[in-house]
C-alpha cells in the first residue's frame, strides 16, 4: 500500500471511529422523544365510578429479550402517592390497563415467571434474587376495605391515614395521573420512600406505551382519543439496582424526591431525564362544528420527600411563570405581571388536570372574532422548597445552584360536534436541561434568558 493511501486510510478509520465513540452518546440528551425508557409518565388520567361513562387505558410494551417488572403508581392530582401494583412482563411482552378495572378492584393478573417465546429470555441478571418470591405474593385483588378507601381518596381528596386533611382534589369522578418504572422486585414501595432509589429502581430503556381516554356517554358525546405516553429515559443507561453512575443531566425527573437526603445517594440517582417547562398549544374554540380544545396538564408538584399530608395542598395552587393567548392575527392577550397565583383551589393550578383553553386559566381574546389560535405556557416558577436549595451531581459531575426550571407536560384534546376527538402533545420549545426562562421574556430566538 503506498503511503499516502495508507495515511488517507488511518485518517478515515480515525474519523470513523470517532463518529462511532460520538454515536454511542446520542441517547445523552434531554430531548424527550417516544423511544424505549425507563420511566413512563400518564400525565392525567379520569374514571367514572358511577357508570360505564369515562376511563383510561394504557399499555405497557416490554421492547427488550429479557423480563421485566413495570412498577405502576397512582397519584392523586396533588401528588400524593396513593396505590402502586407490578407487572411481570416477559421478553417482548405487552399488558394494558383499564383503571376502571383497578377502581373496581382487579389488579392485572400477571404471572411471575413464563417459558420465554422463540425470541425472548428467561432470566434478567438486574432483577433482584428475591423477585420470583416477592412477585408471585402480589394481591389479585385489592381489598373491599382498602378499595373503599382508595375510591373516596381519588374522588373526594380524603385518605383514613390523612384524616380530615385533603391530599387531593374533590371531583366526581377519580382524577390524577401514574408513573411506570422499570424496577427488580415487586414490593408496595414507591417512590416517595427514599429507599425505593436505591434499593428497587432500575435504568434500563425498555419500556414504551400508549394511553387512551375513552368517553361513551352517548349524551355527552361518545368519543375517544389517544397519545404516547411520556417517555422518560435513564442517562446513562444500566446497572442494578442502588448503582451509583454518574450522568451529565443538571437535574432529574425525580429531583423533588431525591434531594435533602442526609447521608443517601447522589440527588441526580435516578438518572432520569427532566421534562420541559414551555409550550406551545394549538386552540380552536367554537366555530360551526362546535370545536373544544383542553389541555391535559401535567405539572412538576413543590413537596419533597417525607412531606406531611398537610403539606400537599402546596401542590392545589402551582403558580407559573408566563401564559400568552396569540389569535390568528398575531395580537397577545396576557394577565398582569408575572408569576400569576392562583387562588387556592381553582380548577387548573394542581399537578395534574384536564382543562378547556376557554377557561379562566388561560386569558381571553376579547375583542377579537378569532376562533383559533395559538397558548404559550412557560411552567417555569423558578423553584420551590424542594428543589431550590444547591445540588452537586456525582464526583466529577455537575454543580447547579439555585432556581431551575419547573416541569411540566401538556398532551391536547381537540373534539368536535361532541362526537369526533384527537390526541396529541403540545409542541415542547426547550427541554428540562435549558436554561430557565425569564418572565415576560421575547418568545423564539434572541429571547432573553439567564443561567
Amino acid at each position: 500500500m503506498p503511503r499516502q493511501t495508507a495515511i488517507l486510510f488511518c485518517a478515515f478509520a480515525f474519523i470513523a471511529l470517532a463518529s462511532s465513540a460520538a454515536a454511542t452518546r446520542n441517547d445523552n440528551s434531554c430531548d424527550i422523544s417516544v423511544t424505549p425508557a425507563a420511566t413512563l409518565l400518564l400525565p392525567f388520567f379520569e374514571v367514572d365510578l358511577n357508570s360505564n361513562a369515562r376511563t383510561t387505558l394504557f399499555s405497557i410494551i416490554n421492547a427488550s429479550p429479557q423480563p421485566q417488572i413495570a412498577q405502576v403508581t397512582l397519584w392523586t392530582d396533588w401528588a400524593y402517592p396513593a396505590y402502586s401494583f407490578d407487572l411481570f412482563l416477559t421478553g417482548y411482552d405487552v399488558q394494558s390497563v383499564n383503571l376502571r378495572d383497578v377502581f373496581a378492584g382487579a389488579i392485572p393478573s400477571t404471572p411471575a415467571s413464563a417459558a420465554p417465546g422463540d425470541r425472548s429470555q428467561s432470566t434478567n441478571l438486574n432483577q433482584l434474587p428475591s423477585m420470583g418470591s416477592d412477585c408471585s405474593q402480589r394481591p389479585a385483588v385489592i381489598p373491599a376495605t382498602n378499595l373503599d378507601d382508595l375510591r373516596t381518596l381519588f374522588t373526594t381528596g380524603r385518605t383514613n391515614s390523612c384524616g380530615t386533611t385533603r391530599i387531593g382534589g374533590p371531583h366526581v369522578n377519580a382524577i390524577g395521573y401514574a408513573t411506570i418504572d422499570v424496577v427488580a422486585t415487586c414490593s408496595p414501595m414507591t417512590a416517595a420512600d427514599p429507599s425505593w432509589f436505591s434499593s428497587k429502581l432500575l435504568f434500563d430503556n425498555v419500556l414504551t406505551g400508549d394511553y387512551e381516554r375513552i368517553d361513551s356517554d352517548t349524551i355527552a358525546g361518545n368519543y375517544a382519543g389517544g397519545s404516547p405516553l411520556v417517555h422518560i429515559r435513564a442517562i446513562p443507561e444500566g446497572g442494578p439496582a442502588g448503582s451509583i453512575v454518574g450522568t451529565n443531566l443538571p437535574f432529574t425527573f425525580y429531583d423533588r424526591l431525591t434531594g435533602g437526603i442526609i447521608g443517601g445517594p447522589p440527588r441526580t440517582v435516578d438518572r432520569r431525564q427532566p421534562l420541559p417547562s414551555t409550550f406551545a398549544l394549538h386552540y380552536v374554540e367554537g366555530g360551526t362544528k362546535d370545536f373544544q380544545t383542553r389541555a391535559l396538564w401535567w405539572r412538576e408538584a413543590v413537596t419533597g420527600s417525607g412531606a406531611t399530608c398537610r403539606a400537599y395542598a402546596d401542590n392545589s395552587w402551582i403558580p407559573y411563570l408566563d401564559v400568552i393567548r396569540f389569535d390568528e392575527h398575531e395580537n397577545s392577550y396576557t394577565y398582569g405581571p408575572p408569576p400569576f397565583t392562583p387562588p387556592p383551589g381553582e380548577p387548573g393550578w394542581q399537578v395534574s388536570s384536564r382543562i378547556l383553553t376557554g377557561a379562566s386559566v388561560f386569558p381571553s381574546n376579547v375583542g377579537t372574532a378569532d376562533v383559533a389560535g395559538w397558548i404559550y405556557f412557560n411552567a417555569g416558577n423558578r423553584g420551590s422548597y424542594a428543589y431550590s436549595t444547591a445540588r452537586k451531581g456525582f464526583a466529577g459531575g455537575p454543580t447547579f445552584i439555585g432556581p431551575r426550571n419547573a416541569q411540566s407536560w401538556i398532551t391536547v384534546e381537540m373534539s368536535s360536534e361532541g362526537r369526533f376527538s384527537v390526541m396529541y402533545d403540545a409542541a415542547a420549545l426547550a427541554n428540562g436541561c435549558s436554561v430557565v426562562q425569564q418572565k415576560e421574556a421575547q418568545i423564539g430566538p434572541g429571547a432573553n434568558t439567564t443561567p
